[in-house]
């Protein structure tokens, strides 16, 4: 919110009121004159025009109003919503920052803390699976280089292939058998389905109780020859593969160097999982901890910086004061540092009076004076003077002779305290000079 004095946004509306001052002022000054020249009053009376300060008030972003609950004339109190700006997009601004503050907080805390038990043990797993992954490659590679070196390993493997060939064979087509028998017995009992369950209930209890077991007979035998079958398929692709390095000499090498290579594909994998087993026991560096309180700083000034556009949507008054005029209306676009509302302030007012050049030595900053108002003619304002002003209004100041500068006129500012706000910028008032 941006605030403006009565001086910068008021001049306009105060040109007549300088006039009609000026007008009194001068009267004032005849009188003071006369009373000067033989008058036997000890007092006068110097006329002006109440004045209050006038704040203008204006949005720092620009916004559409969602709601604006003062009027002109109304009194408020400092602190009191004057305007209220669209904010969905600056709260989801706030909302996103949040996430991210508990995100970095997060990260942070976890870095303090260390790994846990939990993640440490997965760690260590990972570990040794790489480990036995490598070991196994190292084996095979030895067991290609037994192969490559002596022929008649070779040939031994193959013969010890062709007769696992046989054997998964042989054990397949036993399971086909089993498989076999209990499907006929299921079927003896007149079984249309594969599944006990889809036999209608009401033939059930009439049922022996072999029947009950010859499912699950089925299903255990069908288990055991995809398995055989799964055997079976093994063996003949080992053998294949024996075969094919005894017809090419050459694989036998290729083999070799396959196995090297994924023995150095299993070290590596080694030693990632030991650098992150290792990492996790010794915790964050200092400088991983360092960045991830940087993290958790940039996001707190963000967090910060959004709520503080946020609370720019609500413009509240700053100082207690009525309510002088309005230039924005709900549903319109306020702009920024354009005047929306304007606050008279009525706790301190002030009276302006022009005093003649020869009575000026009469006043002094600080001197009470008693003012009187015409719309309160039975009470009495107490007010002190605040400013006097150094140089005449209205006059060349190249006039120096006695006579002439007897009419020179200068402005003097009187507060006066206003609690209860009776007194209203334009009221005519008096203030009682003692002589």
């Amino acid at each position: 919110m941006t605030v403006g004095t009565s001086e910068d946004e008021s001049m306009k509306s105060k040109i007549w009121i300088v006039g009609i001052l000026f007008s009194v002022g001068v009267v004032g000054a005849i009188a003071l004159a006369r009373s000067n020249d033989g008058g036997s009053s000890g007092e006068w009376n110097a006329s002006g025009f109440i004045e209050a300060e006038i704040i203008s008030i204006a949005p720092e972003i620009a916004g559409r109003v969602t709601a604006r609950p003062v009027s002109e004339g109304d009194e408020v109190q400092q602190g009191d919503v004057l305007l209220q700006l669209e904010d969905d997009l600056l709260s989801a601004q706030v909302d996103l920052a949040q996430g991210k503050l508990q995100e970095a907080q997060a990260v942070l805390a976890q870095a303090n803390a260390g790994a846990r038990a939990q993640a440490i043990a997965k760690a260590e797993a990972q570990l040794k699976l790489a480990q036995a992954g490598r070991d196994a490659a190292q084996q095979a590679w030895r067991d290609a280089q037994t192969i490559r070196d002596n022929p008649q390993t070779l040939a031994v493997q193959i013969a010890a292939a062709q007769a696992q060939v046989e054997v998964t064979q042989q054990q397949l087509e036993v399971s086909l058998l089993q498989r076999d028998i209990a499907e006929k017995a299921w079927k003896d009992y007149g079984a249309t389905s594969d599944k006990l369950a889809d036999v209608p209930p009401a033939y059930r209890p009439s049922l022996p109780v072999q029947y009950y077991g010859i499912p699950y007979q089925w299903e255990q035998a069908l288990a055991a020859v995809q398995v055989a079958q799964a055997n079976a398929d093994a063996a003949r692709t080992a053998l294949k593969n024996l075969q094919a390095q005894r017809s090419n000499p050459q694989e036998a090498q290729t083999q070799v160097d396959a196995a090297q290579a994924r023995i150095r594909s299993a070290e590596a994998a080694v030693a990632v999982a030991q650098a992150g087993l290792d990492g996790m026991r010794a915790g964050a560096t200092s400088e991983q901890i360092a960045a991830a309180q940087a993290q958790v700083d940039v996001a707190q000034a963000a967090l910060e910086a959004a709520q503080t556009q946020l609370a720019k949507t609500i413009i509240a008054a700053p100082a207690n004061g009525v309510i002088a005029a309005t230039s924005v209306h709900t549903g319109e676009l306020a702009a920024p540092s354009l005047t929306a509302l304007k606050l008279a302030d009525l706790d301190h007012v002030t009276l302006t009076i022009f005093v003649p050049g020869g009575a000026i030595g009469q006043f002094s900053i600080g001197q009470p004076l008693n003012v009187r108002v015409d719309a309160f003619p039975d009470r009495v304002f107490p007010g002190a003077i605040v400013a006097i002003s150094d140089q005449a209004e209205f006059t060349p100041r190249s006039v120096r002779t006695p006579d002439e500068r007897t009419k020179l006129v200068y402005a003097v500012k009187i507060k006066l305290a206003n609690a209860d706000h009776v007194l209203k910028p334009g009221l005519q008032a008096e203030a009682e000079v003692s002589k």
